[in-house]
């Protein structure tokens, strides 16, 4: 069984607020007042709260070199015989340029 222990919401200032699920209003179904300094206080806090920028576009990353086969990997000659263009042989050089995203 967890201990935990109940800490009151409070105002900027510090001061334990009654309840900050309750606002004063004008009646039962009438509006709120802008004397409820403590709802004010949470809708002003939560107005400032920082929004992340939206990233329109992903950003890119590349790389570029040479790939030399040293090894003889069924996956590796399957991957070249796909290839038409590329018939090389074991230690043979193939320039490759990789881009990711």
């Amino acid at each position: 069984m967890t201990n935990t222990e109940f800490t009151p919401t409070t105002t900027d200032a510090g001061i334990p607020v009654e309840s900050d699920e309750h606002s004063l209003t004008i009646g039962p179904d009438g509006p709120i007042l802008l004397h409820d300094r403590d709802l004010i206080e949470q809708i002003a806090q939560f107005n400032r709260e920082r929004v992340p920028e939206r990233q329109p576009h992903a950003k890119r990353s590349g790389a570029f070199g040479r790939f030399e086969v040293t090894d003889t990997e069924p996956v590796l000659q399957r991957a070249f015989e796909y290839r038409r263009n590329i018939d090389k042989d074991l230690g043979d050089e193939v320039e490759k340029g990789v881009r990711g995203g």
